[in-house]
């Protein structure tokens, strides 16, 4: 099939050369005037400019070629300078970089503390170096060098956000030379042909200097394997995207036995000729549903708007087969578990540990200092727009999404404003006895809902209403069947090893056959000077992963691939146990435009373990 690149005109709302400019220039940090300083690159922040991932973690070598990300400080004018026409410039705002002390990287955009250039197309080796110089007033200045690594190929897609986690930069084919972005309502179909976008690619031939834009479709010399949800997709193009400098496009069909879901992880895998290996992209995601509609997913509502989550949550703070109260990892934690949950610096409309689990699941931590115990009800009522970041995980589907996270990070956040609303007082019954929930005003986050429930969360059926209040109406009962909860057999003792190059096995029983299993891992990239356990890792950056599958299979082998892109160190690990798509109670209540959802999880974590080659 011919692949074509998409015309902004085409279709009404994609604007795809306007949606990947924006990407450029997306999460700007803004800066003061340079006052004299010298510019300073940071150690690890010489980047793919759509994947992200620091440069002293797995798979992020830069390539030559490819756009790259530098951050750092003083690395030129407060206002932000963006190149406007082709060649791109070799210097901007009084800003250069070179590469290897004379090769120029020409430039795209230039601000006090972020930069995004092309590498030269014909750089060789396995390291370059990297020099910036700034003018102030005919005064040059100039940085230290920084190294990083240089592979043949190392390839990220660019996401909605820019942060090279989330939504994809994707568009569905709708007719010949038609396009519309993906979405939570305007999804992809199996078998539709679908366009996503990123750099990294490598090579091409011929090759494409740098600075200029591609005349048309010159493929990669490495053609890539794209796996969406998994599954191995065929591919009709791999290079670069006409019209752009740097920016490489991939054409693929989605698999006829791709799942279907909000949040469906695409990965892209290419050969680094240079250190002969493997390398996988960071995991963007696409929505997908069998016909094209409006998808569904098991978790949470992500498209703009108002919406309800009701959720029964049990087992926090319960260790698994092997872990002891004793370990370092688990001491000095408040009530609720590991982490105290919103401790986490989590915005306001974040998830906590993981995604599906509220953080105010665990008490308000630091903000008010108030735990809930393992079983607790937590509810939110909020109207938000932006788009969505990680979303939520993908619908099971034996599949994995992987993840970079800052110190304090938490990526399960929607962009944009969020107001938390006023549902009024909610009642909960349960097999035993009655739950009153009373809206909760907490400083710094709003209206929230969190009450310990009266007995442990068992089989049963359980009903909820609500009583109406200030800014959403009155609704239910609405009532919602909790199966045999999952136990998990898997043992793993405080500090057991995990080896990456072998897959990490969990198995249990319980459930229903079709509720689903979540596994979320999240290796810290501790500061050499500190010894594994930490009790407060979170302080430290790490690479996270979430994959799904149904409660019926009985047990999951993370892959080596998610395993693979961690970085070694101390591990926690978290299986939670869920209801599928099919399974969650829904209800609709004036104010809420998409309506509510009643659901409830069941969790078990290793927070000390250790993730080894």
């Amino acid at each position: 099939m011919k692949h074509q690149t998409p015309k902004p005109d085409r279709v009404a709302n994609c604007r795809p050369g306007r949606r990947l400019a924006r990407l450029f220039v997306a999460a700007v940090l803004l800066g003061g005037p340079m006052m004299a300083q010298l510019p300073v690159i940071s150690g690890t922040g010489v980047v793919n400019a759509a994947k992200f991932t620091p440069s002293d973690f797995p798979a992020s070598a830069v390539v030559a070629g490819s756009l790259v990300t530098i951050l750092g400080a003083n690395l030129g004018s407060s206002t932000p300078v963006s190149a406007t026409s082709f060649p791109l410039p070799t210097q901007l705002g009084g800003t250069d970089v070179l590469i290897n002390g004379t090769a120029a990287c020409p430039l795209l955009y230039v601000s006090s503390q972020q930069i995004n250039c092309q590498l030269p197309a014909d750089l060789s080796g396995d390291r370059i170096q990297l020099t910036l110089r700034t003018r102030d007033q005919d005064q040059l200045r100039i940085s230290a060098p920084v190294t990083v690594s240089l592979a043949s190929a190392n390839f990220g897609f660019f996401t909605m956000n820019g942060n090279g986690r989330g939504p994809a930069v994707a568009l569905n084919q709708v007719g010949s030379g038609q396009y519309r972005q993906n979405g939570p309502i305007f999804t992809a179909k199996p078998g539709q042909v679908m366009v996503m976008y990123g750099t990294g690619l490598g090579a091409t031939d011929p090759l494409v200097p740098a600075g200029q834009p591609s005349g048309g479709f010159i493929p990669a010399v490495n053609q890539p394997l794209v796996f969406v949800g998994g599954v191995a997709a065929q591919v009709q193009y791999g290079g670069r995207a006409p019209g752009f400098a740097g920016v490489d496009q991939i054409q693929f069909v989605v698999p006829s036995n791709a799942p279907a879901g909000c949040a469906v992880p695409v990965r892209l895998r290419v050969q680094d000729r240079i250190h002969n290996q493997s390398v996988d992209s960071n995991i963007a995601t696409i929505a997908i549903h069998a016909s094209g509609s409006t998808c569904v997913d098991a978790v949470e509502t992500i498209a703009p708007g108002s919406h309800g989550t009701i959720v029964m949550v049990s087992g926090l703070g319960h260790l698994g087969s092997g872990q002891s109260q004793t370990s370092t990892a688990v001491q000095n934690n408040g009530p609720g578990g590991p982490g105290n949950g919103a401790g986490t610096g989590a915005g306001p409309v974040g998830f906590g540990p993981h995604p599906g689990i509220p953080p105010h699941a665990f008490g308000y931590g630091f903000q008010s200092g108030r735990g809930n115990g393992p079983d607790v009800l937590v509810a939110r009522f909020v109207k938000f727009s932006g788009l969505a970041d990680i979303g939520v995980p993908p619908a099971a589907a034996d599949s994995c999404n992987v993840y970079f996270q800052g110190p304090r990070a938490n990526p399960d956040l929607f962009l944009g404003a969020a107001q938390f609303l006023d549902a009024g007082v909610l009642t909960l019954t349960t097999p035993k006895s009655p739950l009153t929930v009373l809206p909760d005003t907490v400083a710094g986050l709003g209206v929230l809902y969190a009450e310990p429930l009266p007995e442990p969360l068992g089989a049963g059926t359980y009903n909820v209403s609500g009583a109406g209040g200030l800014d959403v109406g009155p609704f239910g009962p609405v009532s919602l069947s909790v199966p045999s909860l999952l136990g998990v057999s898997t043992t793993l003792s405080d500090g057991a090893t995990i080896s990456q190059s072998t897959p990490l096995n969990l198995a249990w029983t319980g459930g229903n056959s079709n509720d689903l299993v979540l596994i979320y891992g999240r290796s810290y990239k501790l500061a050499a000077t500190v010894q594994p356990p930490v009790a407060d890792a979170e302080q430290f950056r790490s690479m996270a992963f979430v994959c799904s599958i149904t409660a019926g299979s009985g047990q999951f082998a993370v892959p080596t691939y998610v395993l693979q892109q961690l970085p070694t160190g101390q591990l926690s690990l978290t299986v939670t146990h869920m209801p599928g798509a099919d399974r969650i109670s829904r209800f609709q209540a004036s104010g809420l435009s998409l309506g509510g959802v009643f659901r409830w999880l069941n969790t078990v974590t290793y927070p000390n373990l250790t993730l080894g080659p």
